[in-house]
């Protein structure tokens, strides 16, 4: 129900010029971003299938990905930061049979009585063919809770040529460590919903249109070394076996370079 109300609010104000990204809160990622950046930072991972909101960019197949963190120095502002992000599409259909995708996203964060509010872009780029590379704003918030994370907020792209329209993806999440193991639990759902043109291009991130998904997992750290798995899912029903949709497992297996 709350679904369906915030859709009937926020899809008369997308067509009307898009000021959501103005009204609703957003996190850059999931908890471990909700804290003050302070290095550069470099990881490298690889999983079964690379999922982003409950779909598979990699065409259900394992990926490598890349990412790292810039902190610009002459800043001297720790809360500002740059994030870059490399991954193998394995000739993905969704994103123009690219191969690979590059997201940079800068991003700045404040801290007021406990909460972290983060404001960012990011912007993407794909090696397939067609008009692909599209761009999105964030605006979120987040705070720890004990030993809980928590995070909710939006992502919004106004209407471009590559998603054949606008883009509206919200959000929540939480975290947890396990006092005394080297586990963490973590949960979120998400909600995509937009506005759409006659090209046909708005299924690339909205398959047969909004839907909703969820994501529920655990990670085991040793030392450099990341191990996690979790299990995703969305709505769609029977679409999702063509789309990539749908309920799956994923491991990940992730190595941290920097710092």
């Amino acid at each position: 129900m709350c679904w369906r109300v915030a859709e009937a609010v926020i899809r008369p104000a997308l067509r009307r010029g898009g000021l959501i990204a103005c009204a609703l809160f957003a996190l850059v990622n999931p908890p471990a971003r909700a804290q003050p950046v302070t290095a550069n930072a470099l990881d490298v991972s690889v999983e079964s299938d690379l999922r982003v909101r409950g779909l598979s960019w990699s065409a259900r197949q394992a990926a490598l990905v890349a990412q790292g963190t810039w902190v610009p120095l002459a800043t001297r502002a720790p809360d500002l930061a740059i994030a870059v992000e490399a991954m193998a599409l394995r000739g993905s259909a969704r994103h123009g049979g690219s191969a690979a995708g590059l997201a940079i996203a800068p991003r700045h964060a404040w801290h007021r009585g406990g909460w972290t509010i983060t404001v960012g872009a990011t912007g993407r780029a794909f090696t397939g063919h067609g008009p692909l590379a599209w761009g999105e704003a964030s605006l979120g918030v987040s705070r720890m809770i004990g030993q809980v994370a928590l995070d909710a907020g939006a992502d919004y792209a106004p209407p471009q040529r590559a998603l054949g329209g606008a883009n509206l993806y919200v959000h929540a999440g939480a975290s947890a460590g396990i006092p005394g193991t080297a586990l963490t639990l973590f949960a979120g759902a998400g909600h995509s919903l937009g506005t759409a043109d006659d090209s046909g291009r708005a299924a690339r991130l909205r398959p047969g249109g909004a839907y909703l998904d969820h994501h529920l997992g655990a990670e085991y750290v040793a030392g450099r070394w990341v191990l996690g798995l979790r299990h995703t899912g969305t709505n769609m029903g029977e679409r999702a076996k063509a789309v990539q949709g749908g309920n799956r497992l994923v491991a990940t297996l992730r190595l941290s370079l920097l710092p």
